[in-house]
């Protein structure tokens, strides 16, 4: 009797005949939401605005990399919107990434079981589940929540089939054959909002204690959520650890990724299972575009690295993007990595050929080899490569020289290197590529002199003495130019080399304040282009010396040089050379006083030079405006001087935008129409200058008034200026 009545108790009621269980049931299976979720509002509002579209179902998709947070932030949002889907909110984990997907027949059923759908009446066949899914969700308003997808065919028989309903997706891949998707690419976190996190687990009193700490530990998980909360929660379970101390254990890739893991949590698994996805054509790719140390890779430098054809180099990069392996970003088609997948990428491809990764190196430089010669005698291809190529250029070369086995085939030569790094050299001028210019040319002089390779060692002398001169270290730049100069002499027959040297070291002397000796270099630079028969470097160098005649005070002797480049720019139907010419003779009008003519000439020069060069057009517009704001005409000079600064942002010229601020906050000041103005340019022009160690900054710090934070411009010389 008494197990008669247990079974009773315990058996579930037979349902009435012809009800339906679903039409009771209301899931919610949202998981719980992360209490310290900190920022995405922009991304949480895109999403929620996307999920409210009205018309037929619509679908929000979630893309980025492993670790970035898309089951987060759709977590959050799907919370935030439940209240609008009161039949119900269905989640599930799709496992899209970790190599044992859900096959959309198992995801239906388990949804089908969630309206009360049981046993024998979920049919048996794909097609059938997705119409009884579908006509279960008629009518009715559920949000549903697919975590994790592999693609779009194993979302697309998850989809309801009737307005009311909308789905949210998140994925590593791009699902852009979903219908009716509107598309997020989740970032990293901000700076501030990744230390937000931080603080939210730690605590807000000891990421107070080490606010610069904390920075930098954010700063080496690349702000990369998972990352941060893998620390966070290292620190929040040692209570005496300091963040400096865990700072120690981030050193070198290798160890970071090592300390990227806490329990079950671990940056390199959840990359591991994006790799795994990975066909042999892609992990192969994935692998070998890691091996540069470059901040990013053109279309060309990719083909170049992955020897292959373009057109299929980038549709191989663009699959690795689609896959959240790579990133694309503003500059059209350049491609990058995260700093931590770029290190578990090289971890990857430890124990592959290292002459394999030797002759992708090799292809790199003669990449760009080609592109530097090809600049050098065109201006359209000057423009275009200083800019974009000028830091890539450096950090390759850096690493490039310290490859050990130099010996090998496969390994770039130091003299291919110390020709790419001049011929960058002479195209960079914009103060944004000094730092890592002046890195490759400290490793590849430590190189030539090792292994005896004098001509290399004299580039790499005479790159070091250009950048030293510009950032106004004389002394230091003397010495570099003056052993480049007796190299080339010595060991150098190639006269176009020794006359850029005796250039060059003119320069410096002529910053240095010793015009006669600027002559003299100036003079032989000249005699060497002529006796090479380069008779465009000729005309270029005579504009040379014609400014150090004028520094002289010989304006005679100066129009007298100026005249026969004239000639030569007329002989070569060359405008270029012209322009230069009438900004020359505009700097000597200006220096007389003669400050109409001054304008005048350097108009004409505006005239004659290309309104695509922006570069030249923004520096001969600040020499304009300088003439302007001599003779008083300070609203001419205000507008010519903002036509600079707009000119040199365009062009991506990072010291010339500086010093047009600075031009702007002069010709404010003496205008007198905006003096706060005039502060905020001069504090952005510091801002600018000052970090690349230039001269200019120094000028800037009385003018900015005793509550602005500037030190002494030299003190943020780069670290690579010699002691």
């Amino acid at each position: 009797a008494t197990t008669e009545w247990v079974l009773t108790e315990t058996e579930p009621a037979a349902p009435t005949v012809g009800a339906d269980p679903a039409s009771t049931l209301v899931p919610a299976q949202l998981p719980a939401s992360a209490a310290d979720f900190t920022g995405r509002s922009a991304e949480a509002e895109a999403l929620r605005a996307a999920l409210r579209e009205p018309g037929s179902v619509p679908v929000a998709a979630v893309a980025g990399m492993g670790g970035v947070g898309k089951t987060a932030l759709a977590v959050h949002v799907a919370h935030g919107l439940a209240a609008e889907f009161p039949d119900g909110q269905l989640y599930l984990d799709l496992h899209g990434a970790d190599g044992r997907p859900t096959r959309p027949e198992e995801a239906l059923a388990a949804f089908l079981r969630s309206f009360g759908v049981v046993g024998d009446a979920i049919p048996a066949g794909l097609a059938e589940r997705s119409a009884r899914y579908r006509s279960l969700l008629a009518g009715r308003r559920v949000l549903v929540l697919l975590d994790n997808a592999r693609d779009a065919e194993q979302v697309r028989p998850l989809l309801p089939g009737s307005a009311g309903c909308a789905v949210l997706v998140t994925s590593r891949t791009r699902l852009g054959a979903l219908p009716n998707a509107r598309f997020t690419e989740l970032p990293v976190l901000p700076a501030e909002d990744a230390v937000t996190l931080l603080t939210r687990v730690v605590g807000a009193e000891r990421v107070a204690a080490e606010e610069q700490a904390a920075g930098e530990l954010v700063r080496l998980c690349g702000q990369l959520p998972l990352a941060v909360r893998i620390l966070a929660a290292r620190l929040a379970c040692r209570p005496s650890w300091t963040i400096a101390r865990l700072l120690e254990q981030l050193t070198g890739d290798r160890y970071r990724l090592d300390a990227l893991r806490s329990g079950d949590l671990a940056v390199e698994s959840s990359f591991r299972f994006g790799y795994d996805q990975l066909d042999d054509e892609q992990a192969r790719a994935f692998r070998l575009l890691a091996v540069p140390e470059v901040p990013d890779l053109s279309p060309g430098a990719v083909a170049a690295v992955l020897d292959l054809p373009e057109p299929d180099a980038v549709e191989l990069a663009e699959s690795l993007v689609d896959c959240s392996m790579l990133e694309s970003f503003a500059s059209p088609d350049h491609y990058r990595y995260h700093d931590l997948l770029r290190a578990f990428a090289r971890r990857a491809g430890q124990g592959g050929d290292p002459d394999e990764l030797r002759a992708a190196l090799s292809r790199l430089v003669d990449h760009h080899h080609a592109l530097v010669t090809a600049a050098l005698g065109a201006s359209s291809a000057r423009r275009g490569f200083a800019v974009g190529s000028s830091p890539a250029v450096g950090a390759l070369v850096s690493q490039c020289a310290k490859l050990p086995g130099r010996s090998a085939d496969t390994a770039p030569a130091l003299g291919r290197l110390a020709e790419l790094l001049l011929g960058c050299c002479l195209l960079a001028d914009s103060g944004h590529a000094t730092r890592p210019l002046g890195h490759a040319a400290n490793a590849l002089l430590h190189a030539s002199v090792e292994q005896g390779d004098r001509a290399a060692e004299a580039r790499a002398r005479l790159v070091l003495g250009r950048l030293l001169t510009e950032v106004g270290s004389v002394p230091s730049a003397l010495a570099e130019l003056l052993r480049a100069r007796d190299l080339c002499t010595a060991f150098e027959p190639a006269r176009p080399l020794l006359a850029l040297a005796h250039s060059s070291l003119a320069a410096c002397f002529l910053q240095a304040g010793r015009p006669d000796e600027a002559v003299a270099g100036f003079s032989a630079a000249a005699s060497a282009w002529d006796r090479a028969g380069d008779r465009r470097s000729l005309a270029a160098e005579l504009l040379n010396l014609a400014g150090a005649f004028a520094r002289q005070g010989r304006h005679d002797a100066a129009n007298r040089v100026i005249d026969q480049s004239l000639v030569i720019s007329h002989e070569l139907a060359d405008r270029e050379l012209e322009a230069l010419a009438r900004d020359a003779l505009g700097t000597i009008a200006h220096d007389r006083g003669d400050l109409a003519e001054a304008a005048a000439h350097r108009r004409a020069a505006l005239a004659l030079t290309d309104p695509a060069d922006h570069r030249r057009t923004g520096r001969l517009l600040l020499r304009l405006a300088e003439s302007l704001r001599a003779a008083g005409r300070w609203d001419d000079a205000v507008g010519t001087a903002g036509d600079a600064v707009d000119a040199l942002t365009l062009d991506g010229d990072h010291r010339g935008r500086g010093l047009a601020l600075a031009a702007l906050g002069d010709a404010l000041a003496d205008s007198r129409t905006d003096l706060a103005r005039a502060r905020a340019c001069w504090a952005e022009a510091y801002g600018i200058l000052a970090p690349i160690g230039s001269p200019e900054a120094e000028r800037l710090v009385p003018l900015l008034g005793a509550d602005h934070p500037a030190g002494p411009a030299r003190s943020r010389w780069p670290s690579w200026l010699p002691g």
